[in-house]
């Protein structure tokens, strides 16, 4: 939301930039700054809100991925699907941002505080009799 908001309100900086011939350029580049500022701490805000939220597992979503001695394609026992207290899900997959990110739909976007994972089909399948069907 917040990122939505300062966008919006981009074109404000139009006006502290305008060739009219300010006395005093100093106060344009002043409220300018604060503008910025105030605006970027909004989306600060939010993402350390929502980085720094509790997270409590409540189940995991699908079968063990290691149920009867399967072997998992990463490192750490990936990939899992979990359900988290507050109603969201917690995934474990492969990361594949840096060679993802480019190729994503004009429509999508990956932000700095976000990961693209690659997630087995497999694992997907077997998981969708343990997810929600409503709100």
């Amino acid at each position: 939301m917040g990122a939505y908001i300062f966008a919006k309100n981009l074109a404000v900086f139009r006006d502290f930039h305008s060739k009219q011939g300010n006395p005093k350029p100093h106060i344009r580049t002043t409220a300018y700054t604060l503008y910025f500022i105030l605006a970027l701490s909004v989306c600060l805000a939010e993402c350390f809100v929502a980085m720094n939220a509790t997270i409590e597992f409540l189940r995991r979503i699908g079968p063990d991925p290691h149920a009867n001695g399967a072997q998992t394609p990463a490192c750490k026992g990936c990939p899992d699907i979990f359900e988290l207290a507050d109603g969201d899900f917690a995934i474990i997959g492969v990361d594949i941002t840096d060679a993802a990110s480019p190729k994503l739909p004009a429509t999508a976007g990956c932000g700095p505080d976000e990961r693209i994972v690659r997630f087995p089909r497999k694992q997907l399948i077997n998981a969708k009799r343990d997810i929600p069907d409503r709100l």
